[in-house]
């Protein structure tokens, strides 16, 4: 069993088929699903049992189109900052969540900025573990964790 991304090469811990056990980044499975016409069947095995994201409640308003992929950091920075200004307007506990899921699935999608700029590392890091620790049955900022520094989040 490879653990390498079958898009881009490079290490990756998300195993994308139940039966081939095929691995993937979230970026590089999005962009390939995105971009083929069988978005149902593994490209290795021609099986049928890929992942798929779970269309909850909260996340249904969100997987119907991903954050954009931007290459430059003129771009990221006022883009997060009205996610963040969003966030932090934003009034209930439900819809508090919904919007930090969108600011997340866009560092998801930017990725590189988060691995430039050591001090947002580092804000990001501290966020989510704070999020893990006052939210212990919301599972949602481990698994962001997971996705943005391939680690557990350790307390």
């Amino acid at each position: 069993m490879s653990d390498t991304c079958f898009i881009c090469l490079n290490i990756s811990n998300n195993k994308v088929c139940c039966s081939c056990n095929i691995r993937s980044h979230y970026k590089c499975w999005a962009s390939f699903l995105k971009n083929t016409n069988t978005p149902d069947i593994c490209p290795q095995c021609k099986c049928e049992n890929i992942q798929k994201i779970h269309n909850t409640r909260l996340r249904s308003q969100l997987r119907s189109s991903l954050p954009p992929l931007h290459s430059d950091y003129k771009q990221v920075i006022p883009y997060l900052t009205r996610l963040l200004y969003i966030c932090h307007t934003t009034v209930g506990i439900e819809q508090k969540r919904i919007k930090l899921i969108q600011l997340f699935e866009y560092l998801i999608i930017n990725q590189w900025f988060i691995h430039q700029y050591g001090q947002f590392k580092n804000t990001v890091q501290n966020k989510l573990v704070e999020m893990y620790t006052c939210e212990p049955n919301w599972k949602y900022p481990s698994e962001v964790y997971m996705k943005l520094f391939n680690t557990q989040i350790y307390i």
